[in-house]
């Protein structure tokens, strides 16, 4: 029986804070611009939150980001 290599990693879960709301708008523009055409602009528009809206729901409450290096890779919203 072997063993799996063992690996490190660089992701860093955190609280996002208000000056994440650009990089994290572009992550969930970026990870659904691909689907745009299966949306309906209303929907899409509330899938691909612009940063006022994503600085707002900070401050409305916990959204926990991954960060691989120093970039924002994913995010969770309770």
């Amino acid at each position: 029986m072997s063993l799996p290599a063992k690996t490190t990693s660089n992701i860093r879960i955190r609280l996002a804070r208000e000056t994440d709301a650009e990089a994290i708008s572009s992550l969930l523009f970026d990870s659904f611009v691909e689907y745009k055409s299966l949306y309906n602009p209303e929907s899409f528009a509330a899938t691909a939150i612009p940063p006022d809206q994503i600085a707002s729901r900070i401050s409305e409450g916990p959204i926990w980001i991954a960060v691989a290096g120093e970039r924002i890779s994913d995010l969770v919203e309770p």
